[in-house]
């Protein structure tokens, strides 16, 4: 929360701006400190503050919903808690939706094709929108409930009722606070419930993971690098298609549960009730039948391949929605939540 003084002070300077935080059922102390540091600011109501009890875990999509409608202005701006807003970031929206009203203003390239100018970092989240546009496409959609691409989505099915990006690419209002891989995902659900990932190198550009959950499960499948693979192909020379790094060659992976004994690692396949038995070598394993060899992945590959994994859902969920055309995929209520302002707990709002 060290970027939030930050951002109050530019929000101060302006009696139009108002600050919503949404404390999503934190567990990290967040209310008391917000409550002790900002008691200020709440009174004189640049820094609104909502707290929901109802959600078990983090949900991107909905949070933002619930956060934008919750907000009073007709511009709404994401900013994660990672961001800092900007010396002068809203005058400059001020300005960019007076020159016109029909943008979503974004860090990044949708459509653009000059790659000159790469999002620094996570700076990907930070979105200004008018909220009739918001509201007339129901918001993020919420079948995205963990983290990627909930953002490109939001962007992307905007442009189908005529809104158009404006990409930020000023440096002051694309800082934030750095995380590593590693950091970003080994608090959360990703990491914590991985025991171990061990890949198998098939190809140059094939390979197969095998992902060891703690609670006896496992998940296999193969990854393909479409770079390399491209390189093997003259016709890559003549395409102008567009693809992804990286992409599973299976839609699903195979399940199952493993058990670990003598040295050695069993996998029983779900459905077919095949086996397969790796032999433990120190950082790698050995299939007993094929002796294939799978490498253990250390930290940093580790949180690589756990994202990739975690967030092809979303993927899969935004390029179907694009093929589509879909402008509204959140065809019941979105954003809806019960919700207390300013650490009044007697009255309940229901969103």
């Amino acid at each position: 929360m060290q970027t939030l003084e930050d951002n109050l002070k530019e929000c101060c300077r302006d009696d139009d701006v108002e600050i919503v935080l949404l404390d999503y059922n934190s567990k990290d102390n967040m209310e008391s400190w917000v409550k002790n540091a900002f008691e200020t600011m709440i009174a004189n109501g640049k820094l609104i503050y909502f707290k929901t009890f109802d959600p078990v875990s983090f949900n991107h999509s909905h949070s933002k919903n619930l956060a934008f409608k919750l907000s009073n202005g007709d511009i709404v701006c994401n900013i994660n808690a990672d961001h800092y807003l900007g010396n002068g970031f809203v005058d400059y929206i001020r300005k960019q939706f007076n020159n016109n009203s029909n943008i979503v203003l974004t860090p990044l390239n949708i459509y653009d094709d000059n790659n000159d100018f790469l999002i620094p970092g996570d700076t990907g989240g930070k979105v200004c929108v008018r909220k009739e546009n918001f509201i007339q496409i129901k918001g993020f959609d919420e079948k995205m409930n963990i983290y990627g691409f909930e953002d490109v989505d939001f962007i992307n099915r905007l442009t189908f009722v005529g809104v158009n990006p404006f990409r930020i690419t000023e440096p002051q209002f694309l800082s934030f606070i750095h995380h590593s891989d590693v950091d970003r995902h080994s608090s959360n659900t990703i990491l914590a419930q991985i025991e171990n990932i061990f890949i198998h190198y098939i190809t140059p550009f094939v390979s197969r993971i095998l992902i060891i959950y703690k609670n006896g499960t496992f998940e296999m499948g193969d990854i393909i690098d479409n770079i390399v693979k491209a390189s093997f192909n003259y016709k890559s020379a003549y395409s102008s298609k567009k693809t992804f790094l990286f992409a599973k060659k299976s839609k699903s992976w195979r399940k199952g549960s493993w058990s670990f004994e003598e040295e050695e690692l069993k996998l029983t396949f779900l459905r077919s009730n095949q086996t397969l038995q790796l032999i433990s070598k120190n950082d790698f394993l050995v299939s007993r039948v094929d002796q294939e060899h799978y490498y253990r992945a250390n930290p940093t590959l580790m949180a690589e391949i756990a994202a990739f994994n975690y967030v092809h859902f979303n993927r899969t969920l935004f390029l179907k929605n694009k093929r589509n055309k879909l402008g509204i995929v959140n065809h019941k209520s979105f954003g809806s939540g019960l919700v207390y302002k300013n650490f009044d707990y007697s009255t309940p709002i229901k969103i």
